[in-house]
């Protein structure tokens, strides 16, 4: 039995070191839209790989950590996409405006309460 669990946990750990992270560009809607469908086809798809979000800026807050989070949302929609900004104070050179478009590149940590969270994120120019 001790046996099975070492080659069970051996297997998770190549598999999960060996799946390459990718770079997709996709509109905020589009990922919540994605997310809606299925959660497990969200995570399949997008949890773990890199991802340049273009949403509008619905809000935007410090986090617990001191970091600027902001929250791409369409109108008329509960989910957004969440992204936790690192080094944000050297990122942001003018103030955001609520309804702003912007492009947004983190890692995907997938679906958790009512967003779908990005971390470590940059805003692209």
């Amino acid at each position: 039995m001790k046996n099975i669990f070492i080659i069970a946990l051996v297997s998770l750990i190549l598999y999960s070191c060996g799946r390459q992270s990718e770079l997709i560009s996709v509109s905020a809607k589009q990922l919540v839209s994605d997310y809606k469908t299925s959660t497990h086809y969200g995570n399949r798809k997008y949890r773990g790989n890199a991802l340049i979000v273009e949403g509008t800026i619905a809000e935007y807050f410090r986090n617990n950590k001191n970091e600027i989070s902001i929250v791409l949302r369409e109108k008329n929609q509960k989910t957004g996409v969440k992204c936790n900004l690192i080094r944000s104070d050297k990122q942001i050179s003018k103030p955001l405006k609520y309804g702003q478009k912007i492009r947004i590149k983190g890692i995907c940590l997938g679906l958790k309460e009512d967003n779908i969270v990005l971390q470590n994120c940059f805003i692209m120019k």
